[in-house]
């Protein structure tokens, strides 16, 4: 396929198709001179930019880019709490509902989005049946995207200060 080359792909091997002055690059170099020109971007933008270029390329017209498997990695990664670092945090905690939602933070691993938006009813089944550990069941919307919310249960330090 033939497509402008600007002057950062100059370094491309590339024929020339002297009768129009279009020059014609194979997909896997155009794919190499992506991957070098974000060579000095940080691994969030390098990935960022990697798709855009790619998305850009496809939506013209360019559709001979070799398959990759573009991924995230996020660099930072951050260990979970440990038990006596949230009793500190519940001893501190004043009022009951900021003690719930630590707790049910704790022990459901569900995003802080997703506690704020819990209603009775998600629980209703189980904590009126008086059941230990008490199942938390959302709407089919909250199970679905990338950050999706797992399917999981509220412990007994949950259920007795809901009950509080």
């Amino acid at each position: 396929m033939a497509i402008w080359v600007g002057p950062s792909f100059e370094q491309a091997n590339h024929q020339n198709d002297s009768s129009n002055g279009v020059k014609t690059v194979e997909g896997v170099e155009v794919q190499d001179l992506i991957d070098k020109t974000s060579s000095e971007f940080k691994p969030a933008i390098q990935f960022c930019y990697r798709v855009a270029l790619r998305s850009f390329l496809r939506h013209n017209g360019y559709n001979s880019l070799p398959k990759t498997n573009l991924q995230y990695v996020p660099q930072a990664w951050h260990r979970g709490y440990k038990r006596h670092e949230i009793q500190t945090l519940l001893d501190h905690l004043k009022q009951k509902v900021h003690k719930l939602f630590v707790v049910m933070a704790a022990e459901s691993g569900l995003r802080s989005h997703v506690l704020m938006e819990l209603r009775y009813h998600h629980v209703l089944e189980d904590l009126e049946r008086g059941t230990t550990p008490m199942a938390i069941r959302l709407e089919p919307r909250f199970y679905a995207g990338k950050k999706a919310a797992g399917y999981t249960f509220l412990g007994a330090g949950s259920i007795r200060l809901l009950k509080e």
